[in-house]
């Protein structure tokens, strides 16, 4: 099974997040769990995790990054995923996480995140 959602928001890049003082962190972490709550909230109900699943994030922007910023700035959205039990752990052996980015000029940034079960635990 795989399920699809979008958020209206690009995912930060790692030297961003580094950047920000630790209430600006907090608040943006608070923010990405409402818009993560509410885009699962669009779509048909996600089954808790039962095993290990790909979870593969597609960052659109204007400015592409390097690939620790690429990935670093994802964190915060698999452990929105994992508290609402989406995602058993970040984990490398319960998550097969994927990033990739592509460079918008005419849309708005946004990030899609697509979810694919691979294996149920015995």
């Amino acid at each position: 099974m795989s399920w699809f959602f979008k958020l209206p928001d690009p995912t930060p890049s790692l030297n961003e997040i580094q950047g920000w003082h630790w209430r600006h962190i907090h608040r943006e972490k608070q923010q990405l769990d409402w818009k993560v709550q509410s885009a699962l909230n669009a779509i048909p109900k996600i089954p808790r995790a039962a095993g290990r699943r790909r979870l593969i994030v597609v960052r659109h922007a204007w400015n592409r990054l390097d690939r620790a910023n690429l990935v670093g700035g994802v964190k915060w959205l698999e452990d929105a995923l994992v508290r609402r039990g989406l995602l058993i752990d970040d984990r490398d052996q319960f998550c097969d996480l994927v990033v990739e980015q592509v460079i918008e000029r005419r849309l708005a940034p946004f990030t899609t995140v697509l979810l694919e079960d691979i294996e149920a635990v015995a």
